[in-house]
């Protein structure tokens, strides 16, 4: 396996590569480091309120900076939020409406792309797919870490189930970390700007240990604290490195999330508070204005000019954006916040909303109407539309005169439609082919379709039916989707999930029936590849291996994907056809090369056929590009040992405990290991360490009676 010193050569020459050997010396300027963490709600921070909140971190940077009390995202969904952060821009001026379906446009000048442009180093490590390049988001970023990977092991070193099908793919925050400190380190003594995105508020909800004990009646809210954790060691870094004071620091949100309000689960089909009201804190450099706090309404559009003025750069004036103050002053009464969320009318075929925040009041417009009083009803539950109809008609004046004044007549509305991305949004429930696709969006207000409202419970039972698949629960979920198709029978999203939750049951009637009623074409919920996949892993749950490996070879044919040359290639090792087992993992890799899964297969692979040069090169290049991956270093520990390299398999082993200290299979190893080497009071040790941090795991009990039989 390489060195250390090798693989710190190997990285920094790929930084010269990616960054390029240029000589610029801008001025000496703040650095600039934005940070969002996915999902999150104002009201679960420490410094917003929250007294139970495990934010360490968050509250000690509002202590250094300034706390935007009241912040607003334009848009309650991932990527169209974004793009206003970096752009200046609402989502009707910069042409994201949606996840998946749109993509920033190459005209659109972003904040990186100023920067760079201004002689800064740009680089960013994002957490999930719909901030992936393919949507546009990456401009201006020299640097840009897109390395989604899924998690495959739990905390008890067993095997998950993928989240392919079930939801976006993701990262954890110190994944996320791992991809851009190296960056940041690179380029300390230089002015950068980094961003960091990490996802992992976003449900499904499952926080890592020890938060998923500590939190295990708020799921959400450990994640919260998983993710203030990695934000520490990320300002740790900063203040190792000397720069913390230099730099200018942005944390927010891109929206919140509904935790049942408004009877909404989740986030993207309401423009309530819980998704809008989102946390803004700002340390400005050298911790000026530090414990200052605003009451102003803002936007998230305001902090592309925010950034740009306090560097000295000129703010472009096709924005929406405005200045952010930074000591406390008047509240100003004519500020307007604009609000959307057009993705009930794109993923549902219902009406859209679109809403306007001045002074107290909030009024939301389409097929039911608003109006809020945000000071006296902060969580919106009365609406006194009827009480105050000329106030209401004023706001909707005002939110018609904003759309005229900012709309560009006739802009593409930039959709992005890739043909496999739009069935991965499908097969994730995203988006339902009664969904309302057009080229260019006329911004009016429209009235038009079912209010949202209305439904957004069907969708939260949906969710949740989701959830219950994901964590195994196959019968709950069952339940609950039936109870949808009961509502809906030919909704293609609840039919689909319905077959999936079938497979696992082993009721394959069913699950072949339900596949015979969905639509046999390309604007269906299913791509043919998607049926044909479906198809074999019935078969495979029936025993016939002939027929799944033919129907989920035709689909591989048709929409290649790294999961299904992976159960190509586990099928044709159980025939013992070692060969094409071979050359489905190697087309895996060309999808995507360095994946984490795929090289820790093709090296158990090459162990088990005796080829240890080749099971050795897997498993360092593994080790080399994913150093955080625990079970790449439990694998290659196992490898080692198996060749009687004990000293060495037990380096692996710890450092697989090192990434986690309650890794059971690591944990017996070790044991196992040092029994092996004749140090039964090393074994003690780490048995005694076992029974600390996991003494239910069965593994545990066979320790014992190891250490009891030798």
């Amino acid at each position: 396996m390489k060195t250390k010193w090798f693989m710190n050569l190997v990285f920094l020459a790929a930084f010269l590569i990616i960054t390029g050997c240029d000589e610029r010396s801008p001025e000496p300027t703040f650095n600039v480091l934005i940070v969002t963490f996915d999902t999150t709600r104002a009201d679960h921070i420490g410094t917003y309120g929250k007294s139970d909140a495990l934010t360490p971190n968050l509250d000690e940077l509002a202590s250094d900076g300034v706390v935007y009390e009241r912040a607003v995202t334009h848009i309650p969904i991932t990527l169209p939020s974004h793009s206003s952060m970096f752009t200046g821009k609402v989502p009707f001026t910069h042409g994201v409406r949606d996840n998946g379906l749109f993509s920033l446009g190459p005209e659109q000048l972003t904040l990186a792309e100023i920067l760079k442009n201004t002689g800064y180093e740009t680089g960013a490590a994002i957490g999930s797919f719909p901030l992936t390049s393919q949507f546009g988001i990456d401009q201006g970023f020299d640097y840009y870490n897109e390395h989604i990977t899924q998690k495959y092991e739990d905390v008890h070193g067993e095997r998950t189930i993928p989240k392919h099908q079930l939801f976006f793919d993701e990262r954890p925050a110190g994944a996320v970390n791992e991809a851009i400190m190296p960056w940041i380190r690179y380029h300390h003594n230089k002015p950068f700007f980094a961003w960091l995105h990490y996802f992992d508020p976003h449900h499904p909800h499952e926080p890592p240990a020890p938060y998923d004990q500590s939190f295990i009646h708020d799921l959400y809210s450990g994640e919260i604290a998983y993710s203030d954790e990695a934000f520490g060691m990320l300002i740790d870094q900063l203040k190792q490195l000397g720069v913390y004071d230099n730099t200018l620091i942005v944390f927010t949100s891109d929206h919140g999330e509904g935790n049942g309000e408004h009877n909404e689960a989740t986030h993207s089909l309401l423009i309530y508070n819980a998704t809008q009201h989102v946390p803004l804190i700002i340390k400005y450099p050298n911790q000026e204005h530090a414990g200052t706090r605003i009451k102003q309404w803002v936007g998230l559009v305001d902090i592309f000019p925010t950034v740009l003025d306090v560097l000295g750069l000129e703010v472009p004036e096709d924005i929406q954006g405005q200045v952010l103050a930074r000591a406390d002053q008047p509240v100003d009464t004519n500020a307007e916040i604009y609000l959307e969320t057009l993705s009930p009318r794109f993923s549902r075929g219902w009406g859209e909303q679109r809403g306007i925040i001045k002074n107290e009041h909030k009024y939301i417009h389409g097929p039911r109407q608003e109006l809020y009083n945000l000071i006296d009803d902060p969580r919106e539950l009365n609406n006194i539309i009827d009480q105050h109809q000329a106030l209401a008609n004023n706001l909707k004046s005002d939110l018609q005169d904003y759309l005229d004044e900012y709309q560009i007549t006739g802009m593409n509305a930039s959709i992005n439609v890739d043909s496999q991305t739009l069935n991965t949004l499908r097969g994730l429930g995203y988006v339902q082919s009664s969904g309302d696709m057009v080229d260019v969006i006329e911004e009016k207000l429209s009235e038009a379709g079912d209010p949202p409202q209305d439904h957004v419970g069907t969708i939260s039972i949906y969710s949740h039916a989701k959830n219950l698949l994901f964590q195994g629960e196959y019968i709950e979920a069952n339940r609950y989707l039936q109870s949808l198709l009961n509502l809906e029978p030919d909704n293609l999203a609840y039919l689909e999930l319905k077959i999936q939750a079938d497979i696992q049951l082993g009721a394959l009637e069913s699950a072949k029936n339900h596949l015979k009623s969905l639509p046999n074409d390309l604007h269906g919920t299913l791509s043919p590849a998607k049926r044909l996949s479906l198809l074999g892993r019935i078969a495979l749950a029936q025993g016939d291996h002939n027929s799944a490996q033919r129907l989920l070879a035709d689909a591989e044919n048709l929409e290649p994907s790294i999961s299904g040359q992976l159960q190509l290639a586990t099928i044709a090792e159980q025939n013992n056809q070692s060969e094409l087992a071979q050359k489905h993992l190697e087309r895996a890799l060309s999808l995507e090369e360095n994946n984490v899964e795929v090289l820790n297969t093709l090296a158990i692979n090459h162990s088990k056929r005796g080829d240890w040069l080749a099971a050795e090169q897997y498993f360092s290049q593994a080790i080399e590009h994913h150093p955080y991956h625990q079970l790449t270093h439990y694998n290659y520990g196992v490898f080692l040992y198996e060749v009687a390299d004990y000293e060495s398999a037990l380096k692996a082993f710890e450092q697989a405990i090192r990434l986690q200290d309650n890794y059971p299979k690591a944990l017996f190893a070790i044991i196992e290991t040092h029994m092996a080497l004749g140090q039964p009071a090393k074994a003690h040790h780490w048995y005694d360490h076992f029974e600390m941090v996991n003494p239910n795991h069965t593994l545990f009990a066979k320790a014992q009676n190891l250490l009891e039989t030798k």
